[in-house]
């Protein structure tokens, strides 16, 4: 389901569940305009489902510091609950996640 923001057509995000996996597709531009947006998604799938939150970032075309603050936080929320966060990144955001020295915080899947 998309939900609503103030980012126009810049971003997008889409919660859907499968057999108790929740997936948060995020598309377009992780930025300061839309983090919030993004965050609140990841929130949301959270309470769905009672297995993973796979949080799906292959259609980022940016992801910046910005996005990278937000995931790390959502993790650090997401981790006391006993919910696993599983990211599948594209190549540009698996490469900010090595760089920064976060990738072993998450669960990641294999951009297929």
């Amino acid at each position: 389901m998309p939900t609503g923001n103030d980012s126009g057509d810049l971003f997008r995000a889409h919660v859907s569940e499968d057999g108790g996996e929740v997936t948060v597709a995020l598309e377009g531009e992780l930025d300061l305009a839309s983090v919030d947006e993004a965050k609140a998604a990841i929130r949301a799938g959270r309470e769905r489902g009672d297995g993973a939150v796979v949080v799906d970032l292959r259609g980022l075309a940016f992801f910046g510091s910005v996005g990278l603050r937000s995931l790390v936080e959502v993790s650090q929320e997401t981790t006391p609950s006993g919910r696993r966060l599983i990211l599948v990144p594209n190549a540009n955001v698996r490469r900010l996640l090595d760089i920064a020295g976060v990738s072993e915080r998450f669960d990641i899947r294999p951009e297929t």
